[in-house]
């Protein structure tokens, strides 16, 4: 899993700014939102050497920060864009993740659980 360190400079890497100090608060954030609506852990805590998602889906968190950058920078109409392509990539992100649950407790027309246990990674994101 990468570090919070790893993003921030892949982030600043493709898009440079002079944003960190600002960029870190809102990559906890969206850590937490992970943690919170994704994994359904019911007391996140932010960890900077390890997040909690590991590639391909740590993507989510450079989008992410893509468009935090070009808010606090004032330039809206790239901030629309990215802005559209993260809310996409969560929203295929959460479906993957439900789909993950339903893999665990899917039942047959038996009435007994699915325990192929099998997480189809034919659906990854990027």
């Amino acid at each position: 899993m990468k570090s919070a360190n790893d993003i921030l400079t892949r982030v600043g890497t493709i898009k440079p700014n002079t944003l960190v100090d600002y960029l870190t608060d809102y990559l906890i954030a969206i850590e937490l939102r992970v943690q919170k609506d994704l994994l359904n852990i019911k007391d996140p805590v932010y960890n900077a050497s390890s997040l909690s998602l590991d590639s391909p889906e740590d993507t989510i968190y450079e989008l992410y920060l893509f468009a935090v950058i070009d808010f606090l920078n004032g330039e809206f109409g790239r901030y629309e864009n990215t802005l559209s392509a993260f809310t996409s990539a969560w929203e295929a992100l959460v479906a993957n993740y439900e789909q993950k649950d339903n893999a665990f407790t899917d039942s047959d027309s038996s009435g007994n659980e699915n325990d192929n246990g099998i997480y189809d990674r034919r659906f990854k994101l990027w």
